[in-house]
């Protein structure tokens, strides 16, 4: 969410970090593997983050108690605050809608014990998802809605997709790897 200063009466809008880097990627007139490298650069600095959606909010949480206590008691991953580098909600508090907590591991491992573990909880009303950029997100919505892809999953920022002709997954990384799956559908 972008930082908003206050300088002589007047607002102005700091942009996130990411999003400025991901506009500066897309108007770049670079050559295409350059912006990839960019695009991969960017994935690296969000690899150990991941979004849980579905927990209510309270005031006075302690959100690194009740995500260590996820963790604990529902995927049966023993994890301590310690194993935290950060816990927050994103978004501006709105009594209508819960916000979504973004979680930091210190290491990759212990990340995705957590993400490996998410479908024990299924049935429940908190879904974890990967923290992706908006590129990645806008691929996996792309990808998703071909009409050759069966299904469309993520990991580590990458996006996979099964497609309905050969029935194995077929790795996605650009837009342009979705528009190419025309020419499969042929």
């Amino acid at each position: 969410m972008p930082d908003t200063r206050h300088k002589e009466g007047k607002s102005h809008e700091i942009p996130d970090t990411e999003e400025l880097v991901t506009a500066i990627i897309q108007e770049l007139t670079v050559s295409p593997i350059f912006k990839d490298l960019l695009q991969s650069c960017i994935d690296k600095t969000i690899e150990n983050k991941f979004g849980i959606l579905g927990i209510n909010e309270t005031d006075g949480e302690n959100l690194e108690t009740i995500v260590t206590g996820i963790a604990t008691d529902k995927l049966g991953i023993p994890t301590t605050v310690n194993d935290l580098e950060g816990v927050h909600r994103v978004g501006l508090k709105d009594a209508a809608k819960t916000r979504s907590v973004v979680v930091r591991f210190n290491t990759h491992q212990a990340r995705d014990q957590f993400i490996q573990n998410r479908r024990k909880l299924k049935g429940s009303r908190i879904v974890v998802r990967e923290d992706l950029t908006y590129s990645s997100q806008e691929l996996l919505r792309k990808t998703l809605a071909h009409r050759i892809v069966e299904t469309a999953w993520t990991k580590d920022g990458k996006v996979f997709g099964k497609i309905n002709l050969e029935g194995r997954p077929s790795f996605v990384t650009r837009v342009r790897d979705v528009c190419a799956l025309d020419a499969l559908a042929l």
